[in-house]
C-alpha cells in the first residue's frame, strides 16, 4: 500500500490538503472574477473561461483521486452501532 499524502505524518497530511483545497478556491474565484458571468470583468469570453474551470477541475480531481489514500482504513472494534 502507498501513503503518499501522510507519508510524513497525519498533520503534514492535513495540511497539504488543506492548502490544495484553498488554492483550488482561490483559482476558481480569480477565473470567475476574469470571467463573463455574474458580473465579471470579461476579460475571458464565454467558452474559454468554462473551458478553463472544467479543465481545472478535472485535473484537481485526478490529482485527489491518485494522492489520496487507496482505501478507508476502518477498525470495526472502534465503531458503535445504534439499534
Amino acid at each position: 500500500m502507498r501513503y503518499p499524502v501522510y507519508s510524513h505524518g497525519p498533520l503534514v497530511g492535513y495540511l497539504i490538503s488543506f492548502i490544495t483545497i484553498i488554492a483550488y478556491y482561490v483559482v476558481m474565484i480569480i477565473i470567475s472574477y476574469l470571467g463573463s458571468f455574474g458580473g465579471g470583468l470579461g476579460v475571458l469570453g464565454n467558452p474559454l473561461d468554462l473551458l478553463l474551470i472544467a479543465v481545472i477541475s478535472l485535473m484537481i480531481y485526478y490529482w485527489a483521486k491518485h494522492s489520496g489514500l487507496p482505501k478507508a482504513i476502518i477498525n470495526v472494534n472502534h465503531l458503535y452501532f445504534i439499534i
